[in-house]
């Protein structure tokens, strides 16, 4: 993070994805296109009021 201000991001229709739905291309396990969904118009991330989490941790074992 650069900084803790909010962040918009918008996804638009470009010409390298011609079949593309507002930017964005989603295939299913066999890679067949999907079709049937929505892209929200405008996503805010609010960065001041998220709250870290902790990732995984890994213990070493002796094998």
């Amino acid at each position: 993070m650069l900084k803790n201000i909010p962040t918009s991001i918008k996804l638009a229709d470009c010409a390298t994805l011609p079949t593309g739905l507002s930017g964005t291309t989603l295939f299913n396990w066999n890679s067949s296109q999907i079709f049937d969904y929505i892209v929200l118009p405008i996503l805010t991330i609010n960065s001041a009021n998220t709250i870290p989490t902790p990732g995984p941790t890994s213990t070493p074992i002796k094998i």
